[in-house]
């Protein structure tokens, strides 16, 4: 019985310990990024912009979507060199088959009431590396 309890004696001290000074699991210490796209946008381009808030969105001419997709927003670190940039990324088209599926980046910049979206083009380079250029050409300015 002795045995036992000498053994009780340091779970229990680990538990209090633990209790004490916490794991911060409870503790919400993060913020949130916030998602600049929820709402409805009309785009430079004559397009008709919806972003929802479960990260579904679509475009169209200013009645049904005839375009939709599933979107995310990163603030994430630049790719190799590249330096840091928001990022949109939307999959759209037939999604359970790879090929047939329209995958689209963009960096984007907020400006008081306006997003730009830059579209990117990926290359898959030598070495399996791939190259990004944005084409400027066709930003799209939402308001």
């Amino acid at each position: 019985m002795k045995r036992k309890s000498l053994l009780f004696a340091p779970v229990c001290l680990l538990l209090v310990a633990g209790c004490a000074f916490g794991s911060g699991a409870g503790e919400d210490n993060h913020t949130e990024a916030a998602n600049p796209f929820i709402g409805s946008w009309q785009g430079s381009d004559g397009g008709f912009y919806l972003f929802r808030e479960d990260g579904t969105g679509g475009v169209g001419s200013g009645g049904p979507l005839t375009e939709e997709w599933s979107y995310l927003v990163w603030y994430g670190q630049g790719l190799g060199n590249l330096p840091r940039n928001a990022t949109l990324v939307w999959a759209g088209g037939d999604t359970s088959n790879a090929a047939a599926a329209t995958i689209q980046q963009f960096i984007f910049t907020v400006s008081g009431e306006t997003i730009t979206i830059t579209p990117q083009t990926l290359t898959l380079g030598s070495n399996d590396y791939y190259t990004i250029s944005p084409r400027t050409d066709e930003a799209i300015t939402l308001t």
